[in-house]
């Protein structure tokens, strides 16, 4: 790879610091209505953290796009994943940990999340999609017990028995992908 590949033209430069200024402005004025408004929704130390990752995560996704780079993408969506549930959670009936706990499986999911981006903006889709089911069957199990009830009794071993012939399905297409690989190389 040419350096000419990875550095950044003058206008990506300035767009990404355009950007970075942007958000963290609108993050502080944010904070500052949280702080002086009385009728503002939230208190200040309501929202410093999820508005705080929510500025984080679009910044990354923004300065992502502008480099054309999949890591600063999937870094972002990540955290305005993981933002998310402290987002929503004060939406669910209850307390705040009630929702918390209704929504934390979203922690296990953003990775998967953060692939389906990547995974679109790459176009590289076959690797990707392996690392999507995962995340997002590991956390289908936890959805399982969180959203629908499901006891523990029933969701661990359900778990264990998935990723059981998870590993056999692997094991299986290695040997045979392998041994397929070698008759192909002896013709």
């Amino acid at each position: 790879m040419d350096n000419e590949d990875v550095l950044l033209t003058a206008g990506q430069k300035l767009a990404c610091y355009i950007v970075a200024g942007a958000i963290l402005a609108a993050w502080g004025i944010f904070l500052l209505l949280c702080g002086t408004v009385s009728a503002f929704p939230f208190t200040i130390g309501q929202a410093i953290v999820p508005s705080g990752m929510l500025a984080v995560g679009l910044g990354f996704t923004a300065i992502g796009f502008i480099q054309k780079n999949v890591v600063s993408l999937w870094l972002g969506i990540l955290v305005l994943s993981i933002a998310s549930v402290s987002v929503f959670a004060p939406l669910f009936e209850g307390s705040l940990w009630q929702g918390y706990r209704k929504l934390y499986p979203i922690y296990i999911a953003s990775p998967g999340i953060a692939f389906v981006a990547t995974m679109i903006y790459s176009r590289e889709f076959k690797d990707h999609l392996k690392l999507i089911l995962f995340f997002f069957g590991l956390s289908a199990f936890f959805f399982l017990n969180s959203l629908f009830g499901v006891p523990w009794y029933i969701v661990l071993p359900l778990m264990l028995v998935s990723v059981g012939l998870v590993v056999v399905a692997i094991a299986l297409a290695v040997r045979f992908g392998v041994k397929k690989e070698m008759n192909n190389t002896e013709n």
